[in-house]
This record gives C-alpha cells, sequence and structure tokens, in this order.
C-alpha cells in the first residue's frame, strides 16, 4: 500500500488507520478454490415411431427376403427349362418314331412285293390287300405313339402353364410369410428400443447422482476451507508476518515523516504524550522515542 508523507497529524493517524486496516484487518478476501468437476454427458435418447419402426424392419428384412424370391424364381426357371426339354424331346421322339416306324414299313413292303414277283403275284389282290394291311398298321402304330406323346405333351403345358403363373405371383406367394416376419421383426425392434430406453434412463440417473456427488463434495470441502480460513483470520497476524509484509516499515515511515517536520525537541516533546501509536507501532513506538530523544542529548538541547 503505498501514501503520501502526511503534513498534519490528522493526517498522519489517517494514513496509520488505513494501514492498519489494510494490513491488520482487511486481509485478502476468501477465493473459493476451483475444484475439478464431472465433465460426463448424459446419452440423449429419441424413440422412433411406430411407422419408423416397421421402415427399419422392412429395411432389416429386404436382403433376406429378396433373396428367398430370387432362390424361388431360379427354382421355377429352373423346372420351366426342364419343361421345355421334355416338350422338345417328346416332339424329337415323335419324329425320330416316325421315321423309324417309316422306314421298317418300306422295308417290309419292298420285301412284300420282292416276294410277289418271285411268285409271279406282283399284282395280285392278295399283295396290294398285304401292303394295305402294312400301310393301316403303320398309321395305327404312328397315330398311337404320337396320341400317347401328346398326352404327355398335354401335361408339360398344363405343368408350364402353372410354373408361368407361379413365375408371376412369386410377390403374392412370399406376401403373407414375408408379412409375418415384418410383423416379429417389428415387435422385436421394440423391445430392444423398451430395453434400450430402460437402459439410458439408468445411465443417466446414475451420471446425474455422480455429479450431484460431486457437486456436493466439492461444496463440503469449499465450505471447510473457508471456515478454516475465517479461523485463521480471526487470529491477530503474527509479529513476524507483519514485518516481512513491510506493515512496521511503513508505520514507522509515516510517523517519521511527520515528525521530521519539526525540530528533534518539538518532536520529542509530542510524540512521548501519542501514547495511542503504540496501537500502530507496537515496540516501535519506543524505539521512535528513544531516537528523538537521542538527537535531544547529541545537540545538547
Amino acid at each position: 500500500m503505498q501514501f503520501t508523507n502526511p503534513t498534519t497529524k490528522k493526517e498522519m493517524y489517517d494514513i496509520l488507520k488505513d494501514l492498519f486496516m489494510y494490513y491488520r484487518i482487511n486481509r485478502e478476501p476468501f477465493e473459493e478454490p476451483e475444484l475439478p468437476t464431472l465433465n460426463i454427458q448424459t446419452m440423449q435418447f429419441v424413440p422412433l415411431t411406430d411407422e419408423e419402426i416397421k421402415e427399419k424392419a422392412t429395411t432389416l428384412l429386404l436382403g433376406e427376403q429378396e433373396k428367398d424370391k430370387a432362390e424361388r424364381k431360379a427354382s421355377l426357371l429352373n423346372k420351366k427349362s426342364a419343361l421345355l426339354k421334355k416338350q422338345e424331346t417328346i416332339e424329337k421322339n415323335i419324329i425320330e418314331f416316325t421315321a423309324t416306324t417309316e422306314e421298317t414299313y418300306a422295308k417290309s413292303k419292298k420285301t412284300l412285293r420282292a416276294k410277289g414277283i418271285n411268285n409271279g403275284l406282283i399284282d395280285s389282290n392278295l399283295i396290294l390287300k398285304e401292303i394295305l394291311q402294312l400301310e393301316e398298321s403303320k398309321n395305327a402304330k404312328i397315330l398311337e405313339y404320337a396320341s400317347k406323346c401328346m398326352d404327355d405333351k398335354k401335361e408339360i403345358l398344363a405343368e408350364l402353364e402353372i410354373v408361368e403363373e407361379e413365375l408371376n405371383n412369386i410377390d403374392e406367394y412370399f406376401s403373407s410369410v414375408h408379412q409375418g416376419q415384418i410383423l416379429a421383426k417389428v415387435q422385436q425392434l421394440k423391445e430392444e428400443q423398451s430395453k434400450l430406453e430402460r437402459e439410458v434412463f439408468k445411465y443417466n440417473n446414475d451420471i446425474n447422482e455422480k455429479i450431484q456427488r460431486a457437486e456436493s463434495n466439492n461444496l463440503k470441502t469449499t465450505l471447510t476451507l473457508k471456515v478454516k480460513y475465517l479461523e485463521i483470520r480471526s487470529q491477530p497476524v503474527p509479529h513476524d508476518d507483519l514485518v516481512e509484509l513491510g506493515y512496521y516499515a511503513k508505520v514507522v515511515n509515516c510517523v517519521t515523516a511527520y515528525y521530521n517536520l519539526f525540530t528533534p525537541k518539538e518532536a520529542y516533546n509530542d510524540i512521548k504524550n501519542e501514547v495511542q501509536l503504540t496501537v500502530y507501532l507496537d515496540e516501535f513506538y519506543e524505539y521512535i522515542v528513544y531516537a528523538y530523544k537521542s538527537q535531544l542529548n547529541v545537540e545538547g538541547v
């Protein structure tokens, strides 16, 4: 604390009072310590709406359900391909059977004619009748085989029609199954969301309790420190501390600055009666009085 040298006794006492208050009474106010705080963020939980949950369930199952459709489509296409091959084989078999039968019966006719020539019966009714019978037998055989193949082909065409219908209705085929899967997934997601909501609520409660305990501990610590500070402050400032702080140097300078305005005799005669100065100077009052008295002895006053 700085001051201007006093020129009157009132100024001197005012300065001494200020110094007394500054160093011995008005000490530094208590400053609350900056204690560490818990910086833990709570979790935010925003539940999905029913529509959002359904959309999520649909998205999660989309890959698996598309795989189901793809596998069924591939299976049906393989079945269709197999049926078409069967159909092609039947048509090929009819052609091959007809050709083979035609060839067989042609040989039989040729043999019959050769026999007729050998017997001189080439133009006889008997030979012609047998040839006609061979032709009828051939046609009947071909017709019988073709009829059987056509029955088989009808069955294949019926199966192909069913396969085509199934290919066109794959979505409908899985509709109820996939809808059931989505409903089950929706229920599962709702249960998981409820569980997560409870966990977040518990977590946030635990965090808030920890923060409150930490704040409470900090408050107790601050109050304890403040009480200890006030206890210390209520005690007089130790003499050695006042010396170290420079209090005595300043009050001595203040008093001597004022009394040095006078002659040693005037100063001595006045200060020896100012016992009130002992409040501010303590033992230094006697030293100053002695100092002025010593000047009187030196000067022979």
